[in-house]
């Protein structure tokens, strides 16, 4: 007799609705387009994800691995199709500017799963996915690919494709201080992410300098970037007419990139003079262009001609020469008829002819992908787009073409940055090196961690940064804040000798004045070196002893925080809520007779009150903001009333020496 394995109906279920949705999304769904082959491992999605550039992207269902020699092979079915469903059906409903953590969480998901299907998914392969992730990355984005597991878990839970519900959660968490220890390594990646100070001196003068299209149309860009913290797509996103005069401000119309809402952003005064002339630049050096895309508009099958070159359009057939001049080259040895890919219909006099139909179909074909639209986010047109130009435009080397458009884009802007392999850079044509005599290079990418960097060290409020930058989340600033440990010294050092000017509070603030040397060398020799924690800084010197409270920087006496910060006095709200949960867990576990809670109620009462002091020290009027303020040295017991405690509790007697031991 066969056996018949016993599947149960949840299960049943579940596979059944995961079967249907990807029916659902392979055969009525038309993301990506309508003639999108569902089952290929690789989509050509092109600028649908992308926004403003011209390079061709693709998703690809791989495995881990993998290179271009070797690409890695596709995901197992049918996992494979249900990762292809789930990407077209959340674009179709939320498009989002980048699918690599989507992909990530897939592929490691795969990996968990082994021969299951998700249908079979539990909350022990989540967290499977969850470690395989953390094994392949030790950066913030294993927790933006964490995030998505836990999204992919609440749509499994929410359309009933699990026999058993997850209710599964991130585990990965943010690494909120990795970018501000002391180590030399850490060091170098804050100032990689920061434009050098050669950088920031050259560009005022190069800006001014700038002559010639190509220059004026970038630094017009970089006029933009240096104004406020924005993204690179976007700036190139930026319509014709971006600019807002209201009540005495001026702004620009913005579309964050990567979830924030639309808004203006409004310009600081001392910055609208370079704004405006940077708009006014690139309006009128890129108004051609819109030209360009608006005869296209109207003549969409036909290629554009100059009005002297018009009577070709007649002519069935057309020289070499003349087709270098429909593309804006007088030299007739240009190779666009090998680029072309034409094929001469007859030879006369020593001349070649070709057809005019076979030129208008080639050239027609390099038009950007998606034309005569730019960017899909906000249905913005080349017509009407503040950033787009002729093609060849910003190589100054080639003729500017005259029938083609293309879009600006990242690779041109960086190249005049020096971050590009061909063009030469800016700085290098204007004759500006670093000190050291070393090229200047930067990326565009820069400028976005330099304002927010400026906006940290003002004091700027988290919530406002968030806002300015365009993020749709305040914990995302950290990111962009490269205040340094010296940055923190710095201003310890600068603290002025008078008494009555003093900015620090605490022991250290109380010990000071009675120190026989000056009040600024006193901190110099107190604070050799500082880190940042999620609540202040530490200056505890490591170079002498490790540290012996770790993570419990609230009970530490070397600890220090700046009154008014945004960031630490958030945390400390924040802290201070957790710290007080686990108090009243630890009062009902005493209550409930736990052994060892009224020592866990203890340390999180004191935890509890140090983290009032914090508070209360940022709320404190009559403290300055930005003063240096150290929490009070906490009571701490020695090592032999500690050995005294623990014998105690099993030895009664012993307990009548507490009261005759001091503290150490």
């Amino acid at each position: 007799m066969n056996a018949v394995q016993f599947v149960p109906k949840a299960k049943a279920d579940a596979r059944r609705n995961v079967e249907d949705f990807i029916r659902f999304a392979r055969d009525k769904l038309k993301v990506f387009g309508a003639e999108l082959d569902f089952d290929a491992p690789h989509w050509p999605v092109g600028v649908q994800i992308w926004g403003p550039r011209t390079r061709e992207q693709s998703l690809s269902f791989t495995k881990f691995g993998g290179f271009s020699r070797r690409p890695a092979p596709p995901l197992n079915e049918p996992f494979g199709a249900f990762a292809k469903a789930y990407i077209r059906y959340g674009y179709g409903l939320k498009p989002t500017t980048t699918m690599s953590a989507k992909i990530a969480a897939m592929r490691a998901l795969e990996v968990a799963l082994g021969d299951n299907g998700i249908w079979e998914a539990d909350s022990g392969v989540f967290n499977e996915a969850a470690r395989i992730i953390r094994q392949r990355s030790d950066s913030d984005a294993a927790f933006g690919s964490g995030r998505q597991l836990e999204a992919i878990a609440d749509f499994l839970d929410e359309n009933r494709m699990v026999a058993v519900r997850l209710d599964w959660r991130n585990p990965i968490r943010l690494k909120k201080d990795h970018r501000h220890n002391l180590s030399v390594e850490s060091a170098k990646k804050r100032r990689d992410k920061l434009p050098s100070p050669a950088a920031l001196a050259a560009l005022p003068d190069i800006f001014r300098a700038a002559h010639g299209t190509a220059d004026l149309i970038i630094t017009g860009v970089i006029g933009l970037l240096i104004a406020a913290p924005e993204r690179i797509g976007e700036v190139l996103a930026l319509p014709e007419k971006c600019e807002v005069e209201e009540g005495g401000k001026y702004g620009l119309r913005w579309h964050p990139e990567k979830g924030g809402e639309p808004i203006v952003k409004w310009i600081i005064p001392s910055m609208v003079v370079i704004v405006r002339e940077a708009v006014a630049r690139l309006r009128k050096l890129t108004a051609p262009a819109r030209a360009l895309a608006r005869w296209y508009e109207a003549n969409p099958t036909k290629l554009y001609l100059p009005p002297e070159l018009a009577r070709l359009r007649s002519q069935g057939e057309i020289t070499r020469r003349q087709i270098a001049e429909i593309c804006g080259s007088m030299v007739p040895t240009s190779p666009f008829v090998r680029v072309l890919g034409l094929k001469a219909v007859r030879e006369a006099n020593r001349c070649k002819w070709y057809r005019f139909d076979e030129v208008e179909r080639a050239l027609l074909s390099w038009m950007p992908e998606g034309f005569p639209v730019l960017d899909r986010r906000t249905g913005l047109k080349f017509s009407n787009a503040l950033c787009v130009v002729r093609m060849n435009e910003l190589i100054p080397r080639r003729s500017t073409h005259h029938a083609v458009l293309e879009p600006i884009n990242i690779v041109h802007v960086n190249g005049f940055l020096g971050s590009g392999p061909e063009t030469r850079s800016l700085f290098e044509r204007y004759g500006f090196k670093e000190p050291d005599g070393s090229p200047i290079a930067m990326t565009s990418h820069q400028f976005r961690h330099w304002l927010n960097t400026i906006a940290q060290k003002g004091g700027l409020s988290q919530l406002d940064i968030a806002r300015w930058s365009g993020r749709k989340k305040v914990e995302q600033n950290q990111a962009y804040n490269h205040i340094t440990a010296e940055e923190f010294v710095a201003t310890i050092k600068g603290v002025t000798v008078r008494a009555e000017d003093v900015k620090v509070f605490g022991p250290i603030g109380e010990l000071a004045p009675r120190d026989p040397v000056e009040r600024a060398e006193f901190l110099k020799m107190q604070m050799p070196a500082a880190h940042t924690t999620d609540v202040g800084f530490c200056i505890h010197d490591f170079a002498l002893t490790p540290c012996q409270l770790h993570r419990d920087c609230a009970n530490c006496s070397e600890h220090v925080i700046i009154k008014g910060d945004p960031r630490q006095k958030a945390n400390v709200a924040l802290r201070l809520e957790e710290a007080e949960q686990a108090l009243a867990h630890a009062h009902r576990g005493e209550r409930d007779g736990q052994v060892g809670a009224d020592r866990w109620t203890a340390h999180q009462a004191k935890t509890v009150e140090r983290l009032k002091w914090m508070q209360k020290a940022h709320d404190d009027p009559a403290i300055p903001d930005g003063s240096i303020v150290q929490l009070p040295t906490p009571e701490m017991p020695s090592q032999i009333r500690i050995s005294v405690e623990r014998r105690a509790d099993t030895n009664v007697e012993l307990k009548k020496l507490l009261d005759d031991v001091t503290l150490g």
